[in-house]
């Protein structure tokens, strides 16, 4: 049952061939201002919460020193709050 259901899934997928792939892809390329892996980040400028305290940082603060942008969407959304302690937990 679940191979009958992968093969109909993967035939309904876009190949990188399709002109549909390609036009999605070519619009992402050009206009997504997030960083990627490995790459340079945009230069940034926002308030963090740092100690407790909010404090006005960019990211030139951090250069030369390895950076992780770890953003999530809002308070009481679907991110566990123990996930992101557990992510603090695992910088320390």
């Amino acid at each position: 049952m679940y191979r009958q259901l992968f093969r109909h899934i993967t035939s309904l997928t876009i190949k990188p061939t399709t002109g549909l792939f390609q036009t999605i892809s070519q619009r992402t390329h050009h206009c997504n201002p997030f960083p990627a892996i490995s790459k340079q980040a945009p230069e940034f400028k926002g308030q963090a919460v740092i100690n407790g305290s909010f404090k006005e940082i960019q990211l030139a603060d951090y250069k030369g020193k390895y950076v992780v942008l770890f953003f999530y969407p809002l308070d009481f959304t679907f991110v566990c709050p123990t996930e992101l302690v557990a992510f603090n937990e695992k910088l320390d």
